[in-house]
């Protein structure tokens, strides 16, 4: 991996952009989004469609698009925020879209699923991964919150421990790693190759 997100912070600051939400997002998860673009570059070959779930401000997939010249990347929220983001980032246009829409409304298949985040918002998580893993070509990866997650955030639903995560994986598939990030407990990643 050539481009972390400090990269992206880095380019966008050179260019003016002045959005502090972003800066406060990126400063206060950095390492994270760092340790899931890794994981989601390992899964990416160059040409591959990927569509990210949940996109929010659009800072892992713009970083992951750093890193490839030819990845394309869809990313989809209900409240699309890259709006201002993109307008310092031209070199990407044509690459990346983002597209305020809800995952059941998607058709689209993608080489790479990311979801980060999102499925403890969702009232039926097993609905939500059986589409993932229905648009999904080669691999999905997403991250929940574990077991030890003690923020309060609004919308979350539960909270997930590896037994949970497997039991949600296992009708689909046995091939998939689960890993926790080194510097919290909080949230677990996980990887799966179709």
């Amino acid at each position: 991996m050539k481009h972390n997100s400090a990269t992206l912070a880095h380019r966008l600051w050179a260019r003016g952009y002045e959005g502090s939400w972003f800066y406060f997002q990126l400063a206060a998860h950095r390492y994270r989004y760092d340790f899931s673009i890794k994981h989601i570059c390992d899964l990416i070959e160059d040409g591959d469609y990927l569509i990210d779930i949940g996109t929010g401000l659009g800072i892992v997939p713009l970083t992951v698009m750093m890193n490839f010249d030819n990845v394309k990347i869809k990313g989809i929220d209900k409240a699309v925020q890259t709006d201002r983001i993109m307008k310092f980032l031209p070199e990407f246009k044509e690459r990346i879209y983002f597209e305020k829409l809800n995952i059941t409304e998607l058709s689209d298949t993608a080489d790479v699923i990311i979801c980060m985040e999102v499925l403890e918002h969702n009232f039926n998580d097993k609905v939500m991964f059986e589409k993932m893993w229905m648009l999904a070509k080669k691999a999905i990866f997403f991250s929940v919150p574990s077991e030890h997650y003690t923020a309060q955030t609004k919308g979350h639903l539960r909270k997930y421990t590896r037994d949970s995560i497997a039991k949600l994986i296992k009708p689909f598939t046995d091939n998939f790693e689960i890993f926790d990030y080194e510097q919290t407990e909080q949230c677990h990643f996980v990887v799966i190759r179709k």
